[in-house]
């Protein structure tokens, strides 16, 4: 039984939540899935920085993020960390989208409650 005290809300909800919905083991959604949300990471990123600076530098600054050791052997062995990772990237790209002021503010807001929510403690 999953004892849900000192963890965050993707340890206690929705790994199990992911689990029972694919039927998979609880191994093969840290194995695979809760990567696959970090492989997104450096494509947001690279959306966002094309954004700012051109596909050439976009591109290097991208490569960079993930040739950091940080993001290629540490990030990856915290799951909470991965999912509040590409919130974190979705909350920059959100910053320079040229959209209205209110739609950045709805998707800035929300991924900063994402991003508390995945790393956060409850119990």
């Amino acid at each position: 039984m999953l004892d849900a005290n000192n963890t965050s809300v993707v340890i206690g909800l929705i790994a199990p939540w992911v689990s029972k919905l694919f039927h998979l083991d609880m191994i093969w959604v840290f194995k695979i899935v809760l990567p696959m949300f970090l492989a997104g990471v450096p494509l947001v990123l690279f959306a966002t920085f094309k954004k700012m600076f051109g596909d050439k530098r976009a591109f290097f600054a991208a490569m960079f993020f993930m040739i950091v050791p940080v993001f290629s052997m540490e990030m990856a062995q915290i799951a909470k960390t991965m999912i509040a990772e590409l919130f974190l990237a979705l909350m920059v790209y959100f910053m320079v989208t040229d959209w209205k002021w209110y739609y950045k503010l709805v998707g800035i807001s929300g991924a900063l409650v994402m991003i508390y929510l995945c790393v956060s403690l409850f119990r």
